[in-house]
């Protein structure tokens, strides 16, 4: 996992468009923005698996050299937004800022938001590569709200994301860049739900057919067929 200056050095030269100095330094920048995204999302993933295992924030604090409180308001401030959020397209903004919580209250589950129900709002948020890849795979919503209701009974959590929705969200930016995108749509989103976070939505769609190497194949399709271009 080592990663020097100079082989940093090489990576921009090689993807650079060519040797003149600006487009070294844009590179560069974009570069660096990328490794940002990607070391918070690192980051907030093993603080959600330290906390899913009980550890505390002044224990998690302890081991990344800060105190409770610094720790504590770095990863549940973050918490407003996902990494990168910035370069969230609307349609993948309007799933998890409007959509997730609405079918929440639909399906009974108060002061949460889990991956099943990122799944539900990608399918009703409709127009984005992820719901074209889902309706491809003849996942319909009826289905994936009934394979959530046997799941998860309606009541109450702890409040917000729960840990396994927002690792979800830390990914996306991980997903987006293992496909060479510059921006997270549906499509990172719904890919994410199938990583191997696991979660509701997971197994839903597991059991509708749909797993991860199967929707990468055609969001790749369907992002470089000609319709879509």
């Amino acid at each position: 996992m080592t990663t020097t200056l100079s082989s940093l050095i090489d990576d921009v030269q090689a993807r650079a468009p060519s040797d003149e100095p600006l487009d070294l330094l844009a590179t560069a920048s974009a570069g660096v923005a990328e490794l940002n995204d990607v070391t918070d999302a690192l980051l907030a993933h093993f603080v959600d698996r330290c906390r899913r295992a009980g550890h505390s924030w002044a224990e998690i604090g302890g081991s990344l050299g800060v105190t409770k409180q610094a720790v504590q308001k770095r990863f549940t401030a973050a918490r407003s937004n996902p990494a990168g959020w910035d370069r969230w397209t609307p349609r993948a903004k309007r799933v998890v800022a409007e959509l997730a919580p609405a079918a929440a209250e639909e399906l009974g589950h108060v002061d949460f938001i889990g991956t099943e129900h990122l799944l539900v709002a990608i399918i009703d948020e409709g127009g984005g590569v992820a719901a074209v890849v889902l309706r491809d795979f003849d996942v319909a919503r009826d289905a994936v709200v009934a394979g959530v209701a046997e799941r998860v009974p309606p009541g109450t959590g702890r409040g917000g994301y729960t840990p396994r929705a927002w690792s979800v969200l830390t990914n996306c930016i991980q997903q987006a860049l293992e496909l060479g995108h510059n921006y997270v749509g549906t499509e990172h989103l719904l890919l994410a739900l199938l990583g191997d976070t696991g979660g509701v939505a997971n197994d839903v769609l597991a059991g509708l057919g749909v797993d991860h190497a199967k929707a990468k194949a055609k969001v790749v399709a369907l992002l470089e067929s000609p319709k879509h271009k």
